[in-house]
């Protein structure tokens, strides 16, 4: 047993000052054996270790210093080398029993197979008062142990004493009793089971608080076939906890659960920040976490920031599971948040029919997921489901400004289950009282390879909550999403009912969703996708080029599927459809909904121009069934190529309405000024600027061809629009104002037209009075490309502005006056 039972060099005056070893102490041990003795004197004592040192008992530290009185051990980067007996679970190098104020740096620590703990922090009492350790240092020491020896780790803090294994009891534990302020930073540890591991007692008013974890490499741990779970970092019942720029990387053999880092079971916060993770599983049934944490009602919350899970493997996983960042808590959460924030997630693979989550966020009162990165992630099974992000259950949710880019499932095969399923982002909360999903990119989500259901869905956004509140899905990017397999694959899927979303407080809005393909003869495609809901708005969205190759069905591209909802008010979309299909029958429509919903359809943009098939229909708008009674609508564009039998302005399923002029006649009063038009866009390709935007100088039926939506005053570009005679579709093309208001009364009207432009423009500018505007042309980081002067006449003014061998992006044009600063306006240069 490693404990320090020396004879007593008997009792002395306090230790202070510098001690050299050898030099005032022949070794380590006669060191320690004389600060028990004596303790420490004012203004502390430094053990200055200069050779290498040998030890079986360990160095058992019972003194304890304070703030200006501490206990210092500098090893120099000598090495101790330790043996243990075999006969004991509870070896340690270096143990604190209750110490406060001792620093152990620098050593090189090697321990046999049966040394258990590098540096243990333990309890000086066995009962009330159990006195732990407080303001400890654990840095800059090189530990190495045996893997082989189950538990064995590398820094230990526990509710024990040295020299025992046995847990305490918690009778009379009060909070001055927690260890608090320690910090174990700088290590290097290797070859261990368990690298870093707080674990404080039962009782949350003892719980280990304000533990510093922070800038240790630890590798090659775990390496168990069965046993005890696995940890890089470990911290458990704490009040608070800090994790951060670590560099975890685990070794080969590990068939156990594993996590590169967990908290569990905390009261107050934790942060788990700056660490990078490498996690390599060799079992089958187990779980590989990179970041995992349970008790995410922690009152301060869990903050896992800035991290990197990155190159972890589990190919040899048949039904185990893998999730880079997890919350693996499924209680009814309490009132903390889970902040997942600003990490990267990238190139991990993992294999078999077990879940391959890459943020799960579990079950917690909140949950906020910002600006993660998450790419490049394969699961290489022949079946299982992929979610780039995934919520359980929460009161609260966030998903925003986050970039899932390329991650699939690309070899699927045979017939098993679970079925092959992708998810940019899933959501199946039925407590949410707020849900928000705002600036995401969702792109190159896929299934490939040949498994044999025709049930295998892809979804860029799934939020499937059944709410209380509001829900808002807004300014996402989702394109370049794909299956090979039978199945469906949706951009953005409105699932389950939820109380009332309106046009102010969420709505599906200003989304781009595009390059959406199904390649089997039983693949169905969908822009966006209602379910449900008692009031949803889905207003100025982009939807274009969806495919379905080989679809052999009646309906099966869709850009907007509006298969349910109580009320459903769809404004200011622009959806363009030009499907093909070697199927002998295929159809497709730009909107379908049901004839069960309450629709009110305005100032969309609508056109088919898809190729149909046998008994399939090339339709502008489809409806389930024939009733028009939950039917309003006006200052829409309807197209579906040349008139026919086959290619309808409206159809559903009886009757069919070629023409705008029998369409008209059949909705009337309805749709009085809406219009048919192929409108001319600048690009039909998703991932250009200019997809499905339409230029200022366009001759169209779009342009002030709308009527105002109160609460819809921008486009998707969140651009201003026309108050009183706006543009139809998802586009504000036609107006443009100032961006700032003038600053000189006199200057009413400043306009830049076309907003978007490509070799040349129009100035106009409105001024009261004659006078003089001097313009200065500038891009986004401030740099000055054009100035000019413009004399002014009382009235409408305007200027051919050349613009040729302007570099793209985005310019700013900034007049002033004598009176000082005029206007600015903003374009963007193709």
């Amino acid at each position: 047993m490693l404990i320090a039972l020396f004879a007593a060099f008997g009792a002395g005056a306090q230790l202070t000052g510098i001690k050299n070893i050898p030099g005032d102490y022949p070794d380590l041990a006669a060191a320690v054996t004389a600060l028990n003795a004596s303790g420490v004197g004012a203004g502390g004592v430094k053990f200055n270790v200069t050779t290498a040192q040998t030890t079986s008992t360990g160095y058992a530290i019972t003194a304890t210093g304070t703030a200006t009185d501490s206990i210092v051990f500098i090893g120099n980067n000598n090495t101790i080398t330790a043996t243990g007996s075999a006969a004991s679970t509870a070896d340690a190098i270096f143990s604190l029993a209750g110490s406060d104020y001792v620093t152990i740096r620098g050593f090189v620590m090697t321990g046999d197979n049966n040394v258990e703990w590098g540096v243990l922090l333990g309890r000086k009492n066995t009962a009330a008062p159990f006195d732990g350790c407080v303001m400890n240092v654990v840095r800059d020491n090189t530990i190495s142990l045996s893997k082989t020896t189950v538990n064995s780790t590398g820094i230990y803090q526990a509710h024990l004493v040295p020299g025992s294994s046995t847990v305490l009891g918690t009778t009379g534990l009060v909070i001055t009793d927690a260890h608090t302020g320690n910090t174990f930073a700088g290590n290097n540890i290797s070859n261990v089971y368990l690298g870093i591991v707080t674990s404080g007692p039962s009782v949350a008013a003892a719980y280990d608080n304000t533990t510093l974890i922070s800038g240790n490499t630890i590798t090659n741990f775990g390496g168990a076939s069965s046993g005890n779970n696995v940890y890089g970092i470990r911290a458990q019942n704490f009040g608070s906890v800090t994790i951060s720029g670590n560099s975890i990387t685990n070794g080969a053999g590990t068939s156990v659960t594993a996590y590169g880092i967990q908290t569990a079971n905390g009261s107050g916060g934790a942060t788990i920040a700056n660490n990078t993770v490498q996690m390599t599983g060799s079992g089958s049934t187990t779980a590989i976490y990179g970041i995992g944490t349970s008790g995410a009602t922690a009152s301060q919350g869990i903050f896992i920031e800035g991290n990197t899970v990155s190159n972890c493997n589990y190919t040899t996983a048949t039904t185990g599971v893998f999730s880079a960042i997890v919350n693996v808590n499924t209680t009814t959460p309490g009132p903390g948040t889970l902040a997942i924030q600003n990490n990267t997630i990238s190139a991990n693979s993992h294999s078999g029919s077990g879940t391959f989550y890459l943020i799960d966020g579990g079950v917690a009162s909140s949950v906020v997921v910002l600006g993660n990165t998450v790419s490049n992630n394969i699961k290489t099974g022949a079946n299982g489901v992929l979610g780039c992000i995934r919520i359980d259950k929460a009161l609260s949710i966030n998903v925003s400004n986050n970039q899932l880019l390329n991650n699939g499932i690309p070899t699927t095969s045979g017939s098993g289950t679970p079925i092959p399923s992708a998810y940019g982002v899933i959501v199946s909360s039925n407590t949410a009282t707020a849900e928000q999903y705002t600036g995401n990119t969702v792109t190159g989500l896929s299934i490939g390879g040949s498994h044999t259901t025709t049930n295998a869905n892809v979804y860029g956004i799934f939020p499937n909550a059944t709410s209380m509140g509001t829900r808002t899905v807004s300014r996402n990017v989702v394109g370049n999403l794909s299956s090979t397999l039978g199945g469906n694959v949706y951009g953005i899927y409105w699932g389950q009912s939820f109380d009332i979303v309106t046009l102010s407080s969420g709505s599906i809005s200003s989304n781009r969703v595009y390059d959406l393909s199904g390649a089997s003869a039983n693949s169905a495609v969908s822009g966006i996708y209602l379910v449900s809901g008692r009031l949803t708005g889905v207003s100025n969205n982009i939807v274009g080029d969806l495919r379905a190759p080989a679809a052999f069905a009646n309906n099966p591209v869709n850009g907007i599927n509006v298969q349910g909802g109580t009320t459903v008010n769809v404004y200011y979309n622009t959806v363009y459809l030009n499907a093909t299909s070697t199927g002998t029958s295929f159809g497709s429509s730009a909107l379908t909904a049901s004839s069960s919903s309450v629709l009110d359809l305005r100032n969309n943009i609508l056109i088919n121009t898809s190729t149909s098939n046998g008994t399939g229909r090339t339709v502008a708008y489809r409806r389930s069934g024939t009733a028009l009674t939950g039917y309003t609508g006006n200052n829409n564009i309807f197209f579906a190529g040349t008139p026919g039998a086959f290619n309808n302005i409206f159809y559903d399923g009886t009757n069919a309405d070629e023409t705008l002029a029998a369409y008209k006649a059949r909705v009337a009063p309805q749709d009085a000024a809406s219009q048919t038009e192929n409108v001319p866009f600048i690009s039909t390709n998703g991932a250009q600027p200019g997809f499905l935007h339409i230029a200022a100088t366009a001759t169209t039926a779009a342009a002030n061809g709308g009527a105002p939506v109160t609460g819809i005053s921008s486009d998707i570009d969140q651009e201003q629009r026309d108050g009183t005679t706006p543009d139809i579709g998802a586009d504000e093309f036609s107006f443009t104002t100032t961006a700032i208001r003038p600053v000189d009364a006199s200057l009413t009207e400043a306009v830049l037209f076309p907003s978007i432009v490509r070799g040349s423009a129009t100035l106009r500018v409105h001024s009261l009075r004659a006078q003089r505007i001097n313009w200065l042309l500038t891009d986004a980081s401030g740099r000055v490309y054009q100035s000019f002067s413009q004399p002014l006449q009382a009235g409408v003014n305007t200027l051919p502005l050349s613009l040729q061998g302007l570099p793209a992006g985005s310019y700013q044009l900034t007049g002033s006056s004598p009176r000082g600063k005029a206007a600015v306006v903003r374009f963007v240069r193709q």
